[in-house]
């Protein structure tokens, strides 16, 4: 695995790809054994919009599109340390944000 800025997007290709869907969200699957070990910084993203490596209007650009609302990212969003242990496993209910 190698870990490049969306900058060098057309250096490698144009060509990206998600992790193995068990990769995914590991830590929010039921059963799940939270660990410190994913400590978040406390460093948020910019706005899609000024990171995005597909260009305005495309339809590649509209597909990797975040879909979680601000709302959401605003109540919980990761906190700096080791939050993650603190945190229910229960699902989010889309009316709490």
């Amino acid at each position: 695995t190698e870990v490049a800025a969306a900058s060098d997007y057309e250096e490698y290709g144009g060509l990206w790809y998600f992790g193995e869907a068990y990769h995914q969200q590991y830590l929010a699957k039921p059963g799940s054994r939270p660990y410190c070990s994913a400590q978040p910084q406390g460093v948020s993203l910019p706005d899609y919009e000024e990171w995005s490596p597909f260009p305005e209007g495309s339809d590649l650009r509209k597909k990797h599109e975040p879909t979680l609302p601000a709302s959401f990212w605003k109540k919980y969003a990761p906190k700096r340390g080791c939050s993650v242990v603190q945190e229910s496993n229960e699902p989010i209910a889309e009316e709490s944000f």
